[in-house]
């Protein structure tokens, strides 16, 4: 399962830089992708340390929630309501997938701990 998670956090930076070039060249690339690669830098380090496969499942659907809340946001910004300001909303990606983030990130850490014995 962790590689698989790997191979999903790796084709989402590829089609971030891919889908995010043809709007602000390297430059623009280069501006948005702390704000927007922040939370899959998270899961990296994530999947990383939490071993358990239930831990893993819960990383993989909360990779797959943020791929598509990016996607949303980049056609509703891009291809649904098209103004010279809508990519600002790139600044805000990660902030705003922070409420849905960081609940399961801490079940996914939760399910990492080694159980107590109760004697």
């Amino acid at each position: 399962m962790k590689v698989f998670n790997y191979v999903l956090l790796g084709l989402m930076t590829a089609a971030f830089v891919i889908v995010m070039f043809p709007l602000g060249g390297i430059a623009g690339l280069l501006f948005a992708s702390p704000f927007c690669l922040w939370p899959v830098a998270g899961q990296v380090v994530l999947t990383r340390i939490v071993r358990p496969f239930g831990a893993q499942v819960i990383l993989t659907a909360t990779s797959l929630l943020y791929a598509g809340w990016f996607a949303y946001l980049y056609m509703y910004a891009t291809v649904w309501y098209r103004d010279p300001q809508s990519p600002i909303v790139f600044l805000f990606t990660g902030i705003y997938a922070v409420p849905v983030l960081l609940p399961l990130w801490g079940l996914a850490f939760g399910l990492n701990r080694k159980p107590r014995s109760i004697a």
